[in-house]
């Protein structure tokens, strides 16, 4: 999915940017005041997803399932199966759950 989105055309990833004010005539965002690096400019835009980093609430279950380096619990490709029977990941524990979640919600 990142490489499909890094890739796409109409998408402009913006790494290290503070959006400072979003800009609209009343029903579509039109504008958005971003500054980089104490820059800052206006861009024309028609939309923004807005990624703040993440950090997932594991600490009841640590040291007692499978864990990813970042602390996500480690699931089976495709399902909420974790390495514990009868514990599974939901919401934001989960990389691939939080991925799913955000596009069931449009």
């Amino acid at each position: 999915m990142a490489k499909r989105l890094t890739s796409h055309p109409k998408v402009d990833i913006l790494y290290n940017t503070t959006a400072v004010e979003a800009k609209g005539n009343g029903r579509l965002m039109t504008h958005l005041v971003i500054n980089t690096k104490g820059e800052q400019k206006t861009l024309d835009v028609n939309g923004l997803f807005y990624a703040i980093g993440h950090e997932p609430a594991t600490a009841l279950v640590k040291d007692q399932v499978d864990t990813d380096p970042e602390g996500y619990v480690v699931t089976q490709p495709g399902t909420s199966y974790t390495s514990v029977k009868g514990l599974f990941a939901a919401g934001g524990v989960s990389p691939y759950l939080i991925v799913t979640n955000e596009r069931c919600s449009g």
